[in-house]
Formats: C-alpha cells, sequence, structure tokens
C-alpha cells in the first residue's frame, strides 16, 4: 500500500489526477492498480498519457475505464 500511495502522489506532482482501485487475485491477494486521469474517451487518454511518458516510464500501462464508484484517492 505505502507504493501505492507513493505512486500516487508522483502522478499529482506531475499535475495528474491519480487514484487507485483494490482488485482481488486468487493468487497474490489484493492488489492494487493506479489510475491516472479523467477523460472523455481512450484516444484522449493515450495521447496525454503518451505525452506525460507513462507508456515508456510504466511498461505495463493501459488505458481503461473505470466506473467513478470504484475510484479511491
Amino acid at each position: 500500500m505505502e507504493n501505492v500511495r507513493e505512486l500516487v502522489e508522483t502522478f499529482k506532482k506531475e499535475g495528474l489526477e491519480a487514484y487507485w482501485v483494490p482488485m482481488e487475485s486468487e493468487i497474490r491477494g489484493t492488489i492494487y492498480r493506479v489510475f491516472v486521469g479523467r477523460f472523455t474517451n481512450t484516444d484522449e487518454a493515450a495521447e496525454v498519457l503518451k505525452d506525460k511518458k507513462i507508456f515508456k516510464n510504466y511498461p505495463g500501462s493501459f488505458v481503461k475505464a473505470v466506473p467513478s464508484s470504484k475510484m479511491n484517492r
């Protein structure tokens, strides 16, 4: 959880809105995914993440829609 909080703070310092979502894994138990930004569509999200070098610095990154009810800050 400490790593999650640090990563969220790093993104916030970059001027990005960041939040985390807990996910249950049968193998690893509870894991946390960190999400960045609120975008109107996936193209906009991909462009911002490309410009901010998120894809380069975090190679496992991807664009995914998440319902606002699941967001934690």
